[in-house]
């Protein structure tokens, strides 16, 4: 999927990753609360807020994951 479908799955609560672009097992979610997207680490944890870049929007890699 494109990331504009990424970014709509995250939106509904969906995890969702770029396996061209991320490191293994980061996750991008939503954060309803702020309305902005962050990257989850292997355990699940807040890292940081995303600013997507070039090769994110170019990709079509993009899938949501369990």
């Amino acid at each position: 999927m494109d990331l504009n479908s990424a970014m709509h799955a995250a939106q509904y609560g969906g995890k969702v990753r770029d396996d061209a672009t991320m490191a293994p097992d980061w996750t991008v979610r939503f954060v309803s609360s702020e309305g902005l997207f962050y990257y989850f680490d292997p355990e699940g944890k807040r890292a940081h807020k995303i600013k997507f870049s070039d090769a994110q929007r170019a990709s079509f890699q993009w899938r949501i994951v369990p």
